[in-house]
Formats: structure tokens, sequence, C-alpha cells
């Protein structure tokens, strides 16, 4: 019994056999087992465009895809194998793809990764120096890059940035505050470095003006004499803005130059008409620019009035004569036998 079963059992092979090695059956299908292989399993390649050819051996028909691909990668399949054609790639990230050979029955498949490195990290800003005037304001840098990238800033108490990190492409706005001191500010640096652990960095420069100031070089109160006439101040500063003179009070006797508009630190003179009042009198002048007005005094003394003085020294009368004897005296004006001399102004 056993016998018997060996036997159909080898009978059973041995027609197997002779169906697939044999000539033509009975319906005229010939079986023949599919041969596929390929040369390489892996590929590296750089940064750049770069076409690579995938040899294939093969006995029967075949297809080639690409899976996991990026964009601008193609397969152009020709005789005895394949290219394929890698875009540059602009980051700094290397990446993957996977070229797939399949049979005409699909039953083999054979794989090729694809390794692309990636390219420099890059960063360019611009532009590379801003210059702020002593006032809160904003401004605007460009940053372009082909990765992450972080701002630090040296002073970020009078100045911030936004965004501060980033990737690729961006435009950042810089703030600055106010610098209330005489003196600039000291240089405030943006430092824009790679968040991929690569030393790429580029820095900008923030400078900020002074603070504008304007004031009284001298005295802020001048006197004249009752005949002077002009008067001349002095302005000082670190201002370089314009600013302008106006009367405000006294106008009815002095007046300002032909030109009464400056620029930053100066001097100026106004006219004046004498005075010939027993007062003093007082003007006030303003500097009118972008910052609280600056008020100077001019001072005009009073005129000088002349004092005349006549004493008795002998009176003689009798019946026929009299005779008056004097002296007459000026504090001003020059006494002559004929009385007082004097020329008017």
């Amino acid at each position: 019994m056993m016998r018997v079963r060996r036997l159909g059992l080898w009978s059973l092979l041995a027609c197997v056999l002779l169906c697939a090695c044999g000539g033509d059956d009975s319906s005229g299908t010939e079986f023949t087992t599919e041969l596929l292989s390929v040369k390489d399993r892996e590929v590296v390649i750089g940064a750049e465009t770069e076409s690579y050819f995938v040899a294939v051996e093969a006995n029967c028909q075949w297809s080639a895809t690409l899976t996991e691909k990026w964009d601008g990668m193609t397969v152009n399949p020709t005789t005895g194998g394949a290219t394929v054609t890698t875009p540059k790639n602009t980051t700094p990230t290397r990446r993957h793809a996977v070229l797939r050979i399949t049979s005409a029955s699909g039953k083999v498949v054979r794989s090729v990764n694809f390794y692309q490195d990636g390219a420099a990290s890059t960063i360019s800003v611009s532009p590379e120096a801003l210059q702020f005037t002593s006032s809160r304001g904003t401004q605007q840098i460009r940053i372009t890059s082909n990765t992450k990238w972080i701002i630090t800033v040296s002073d970020n108490v009078n100045c911030s940035v936004s965004p501060s990190s980033g990737e690729g492409n961006a435009d950042v706005t810089v703030t600055v505050e106010e610098n209330t001191s005489e003196t600039v500010r000291p240089t405030i640096l943006l430092t824009i470095s790679a968040n991929d652990g690569s030393s790429v960095q580029r820095i900008v420069r923030v400078n900020q003006d002074a603070a504008a100031k304007l004031y009284v070089s001298g005295a802020a109160e001048v006197t004249i004499e009752a005949t002077d006439r002009t008067a001349t101040f002095g302005i000082d500063g670190t201002a370089t803005a314009e600013w302008h003179l106006t009367i405000y009070s006294g106008s009815d006797w002095v007046r300002l130059p032909a030109s009464a508009t400056y620029t930053g630190k100066g001097t100026f003179t106004v006219s004046c008409d004498n005075n010939e009042r027993a007062e003093s009198r007082e003007a006030e002048i303003r500097v009118q620019w972008s910052g609280a007005d600056i008020v100077m005094k001019l001072v005009q003394k009073a005129a000088t009035v002349p004092s005349v003085s006549l004493s008795i020294d002998e009176t003689t009368i009798d019946r026929h004569a009299a005779t008056l004897s004097y002296v007459l005296g000026s504090s001003m004006y020059e006494v002559t036998e004929s009385g007082l001399c004097y020329t008017l102004p």
C-alpha cells in the first residue's frame, strides 16, 4: 500500500516537470521563469542636478517607477536599464527616493534606494546696517535662506525683532526704543544664525542717533543799552533739525533777521530801536522746532534823562537896576554862556 502511494507521487511530479519544461502543450502556452536583477541597490548623489543610469538585467518585460520621490525627479527606462534624473537640492536636508523595477507579471520587484545630499546652508540679509533717529522707530530687513534660522539681539532692552526665528525667506521688523541720551547709542548687533547645526551666520548693525536737543549757548537773557541797535544770541545742541525764530512779545521795537530759519546749532542777531523812554523794556524771542520751544529774553535799558540844575548865586536890586548871578549845571549836556548844547541822536 505504501509503494503505490509513492509511485503516485513520483508520477505526478514527473507530469508537472514535463508540462513546465517540455514543448508545446495542448493550449500552446510556454512556461518561463522571470529573471530580473539590478546592479545597484543604493545610490548616493550630490546636491546638484545629476543623472544616474541603473543597469537592469532581465529575461522579461519590466517597468520602472519612482516612489517617495521629490518634485522634478524623473525616470526614463531605456535598453538595458533606466536613467534617473534628480534636480538640485536647494535645502540642507538629505532626501530619499525609491526606484522600483517590476517584472511584467508584477511578481518580481527590485528596489534601488536613492539618497541626495543636502545643499550647504545659506543665509543672506539686506540691508546689513540700519540707521535710526533718536525717536522710537521701526525698519525691516529681508532674510533669504534655505534653512531654519534664529535671531539674537545684543541689546534686547532697547531693540526687538519680529519674528525672531523662521525658515526660508522672510521679512523681519526691527524696532528700537527712543534714545533720550545726548550721545549716540552703542551699536546693536542682530546675529542671524542657521538653526540646523551649521555655523552659518550673518550680522546686521543697528545704529541710533543721540537725542535731538537744542539749547541756548550763552545767556538766555541779554541786556543792552538804550542806544544799542543789535543783540546776538547763540543756539547749540545735537539736533540737526530745522528751527525758526518768532517774536513772542516786543515786536514793536525788535526785528528778526531777514532769514529767520536755521538748521542745527548757530547764532542769530536781532535789530532794535533806541529806547527813548525813561523805563527799561523787554522782548521775548522763541526758537521753535520739533522739540520744546526755547525762550530767550532781550532787556533794553531805560534812556538816560538829562538833569539841569540852577542855583542863584547873588541878587542885587536897587531903584535903577537888578543884578542876578546864578550857576547852571547839567549831568548830560554841555553848559555854555549861551545856555545848554546837545546833539539829537
